[in-house]
């Protein structure tokens, strides 16, 4: 929409009132009458507060884009960078059109309506990330604190349908950390590890600081991600294909029952047999590979002849087990459950090991440190198939270029 020579629906001036919502400031100045724009950005060390200087002088250059004029230099004040300016077009476009008045915005901005499930809408998010947006350097999270519930409740509703799990809390005025500006309480929601990629796809950070730390998490994988691929080892959508994730490693115990259902000469084996041998054994008698996976769903299955830790594998796969398979971490000989990743999903660990342990017939082992174990061989090589980890270099989403000026 055209108003006033500034088109109000491009990327950058979209991304402008994104951060103009977190960092920005449209106060009056009463006896000039006459409204003044203002936009901070700063940190505590030398090299922090050049990029922050780097960053506000980029939204410098994409103010004077919007406006076609030049606006005055960047200022520093103490440990933070200040940029204002003075525009009577921005002002009346932001009293008439917006309905956002000179003074404090902290429980009135929101994201403007006609922004909303558009292809633009991310540049607000970028452009309010960018500003109040907060990643931690060594950590694993990424989050948004605010005043404003609406505008932090109206981020995380653009998050779910991107399929990003967040949570919100509020955080009292006595618990927040030195330096924050207001003396109301805030909302935060958070951002956990195991959504880090789809975030830095979706909206990220250009801001250089933010841009550095998220890039340097994606490449250097201080996270792990699970990726269920089930695809290759399903039969008709649903049947487990273990022909094609277990090896001669594994046994059925008291398979040689299986053998005589099926009158096979036992060859002078054992009682536990070889899945795979068991399985061409069972071929060459015509056996289907259906009835085979279906009978071998009533054994129990262990990893070499000397292991003790015996499990019973589903026939089919469900969504919740796929789902799952997202908190589990391989280890030598075991799987671990990862009670951190559970919580980043909101879900409840403990109802995830009585799954386990129900659908596996398995203990669950727990270290010194109480983390949850799955001792078993077998459970191991299931998971390593099925799941995969996004290694892929990070590079910054195309869109970004629609910010360049």
């Amino acid at each position: 929409m055209q108003i006033e020579t500034i088109n109000v629906n491009t990327p950058k001036f979209v991304y402008l009132m994104g951060y103009f919502a977190a960092d920005g400031s449209f106060y009056e100045e009463r006896k000039a009458k006459r409204c003044r724009f203002e936009f901070t950005d700063g940190y505590e060390n030398k090299e922090g507060l050049e990029q922050s200087f780097q960053f506000l002088n980029d939204i410098k250059k994409l103010v004077e884009e919007i406006l076609s004029k030049k606006i005055p230099s960047i200022r520093q004040r103490g440990n933070r960078y200040v940029l204002y300016f003075e525009d009577r077009k921005l002002e009346k476009i932001f009293k008439t059109y917006f309905k956002i008045q000179p003074g404090p915005k902290s429980n009135t901005i929101n994201i403007p309506e006609f922004y909303k499930n558009t292809n633009i809408e991310k540049y607000f998010w970028l452009g309010l990330m960018d500003g109040d947006g907060i990643i931690a350097q060594k950590g694993r999270k990424i989050a948004l604190e605010m005043c404003s519930k609406n505008l932090v409740e109206e981020f995380r509703s653009f998050l779910k349908e991107n399929k990003i799990i967040t949570e919100l809390k509020e955080v009292s005025v006595n618990n927040r950390k030195k330096g924050y500006m207001s003396d109301k309480n805030s909302f935060l929601t958070i951002i956990r590890s195991p959504f880090y990629d789809i975030y830095a796809n979706l909206i990220g950070f250009t801001h250089p600081r933010k841009k550095d730390w998220i890039t340097k998490h994606l490449n250097k994988c201080a996270y792990f991600i699970n990726r269920t691929n089930t695809k290759p080892f399903l039969i008709n959508k649903k049947i487990i294909d273990y022909t094609k994730i277990f090896d001669n490693r594994v046994f059925v115990i008291n398979g040689k029952k299986i053998l005589k259902k099926y009158n096979i000469k036992f060859r002078k084996r054992g009682k536990n047999i070889r899945f795979t041998e068991l399985y061409n054994d069972l071929k060459d008698k015509d056996i289907s590979k259906l009835d085979f996976l279906k009978e071998i769903s009533n054994y129990r299955l262990k990893m070499s002849k000397g292991s003790i830790n015996s499990v019973k594998m589903p026939f089919i796969m469900n969504q919740k087990l796929e789902d799952i398979s997202k908190f589990i971490r391989l280890r030598p000989g075991t799987i671990e459950l990862c009670r951190w990743h559970a919580k980043s999903y909101n879900k409840d660990y403990i109802k995830i090991i009585k799954f386990l342990e129900n659908i596996f017939d398995i203990e669950t082992n727990y270290t010194a440190k109480m983390v949850p174990l799955f001792n078993s061989g077998v459970l191991r090589l299931f998971f390593s198939k099925i799941t995969t980890k996004d290694l892929k270099k990070y590079s910054l989403p195309k869109w970004y270029s629609e910010l360049k000026c």
